[in-house]
């Protein structure tokens, strides 16, 4: 009876592992840096990026524009900038340094919020 009872507790983890992956949405996962901005709010971390090093950012299906932007930690200039209207904006340092990035929602129709999120882009 024993021997039965381990065996099904095996199966059903075993489709727990198989089956839920396939169906996780956007929420489950797993970014370097990702939080829930309302319209309008921002995000920002100091980041040490080297020379052509990437940041992306992305959002959830509510959202329709985020901004992302470098700055200098040392100067406070802006080195980079994307504003276009998107989902995806990337940015990419100048330079070995250590930097600011802020995040900017722009356009988000959810009264929840979206989930934002910054990944370094391996290239």
């Amino acid at each position: 009876m024993k021997d039965i009872l381990k065996y099904l507790m095996v199966c059903s983890l075993l489709l727990l592992v198989v089956f839920v992956p396939a169906r996780m949405s956007y929420a489950a996962e797993v970014h370097e840096y990702s939080m829930w901005l309302q319209q309008g709010e921002s995000f920002t971390l100091e980041q040490y990026l080297s020379e052509n090093e990437t940041m992306a950012a992305g959002c959830s299906e509510d959202c329709f524009d985020i901004d992302l932007f470098l700055y200098d930690a040392m100067t406070k200039k802006a080195v980079h900038q994307d504003t276009k209207t998107n989902t995806n904006p990337k940015i990419t340092a100048p330079y070995d340094s250590d930097f600011v990035v802020n995040l900017l929602l722009s356009n988000c129709a959810a009264n929840k919020g979206c989930k934002v999120w910054i990944d370094r882009v391996d290239e």
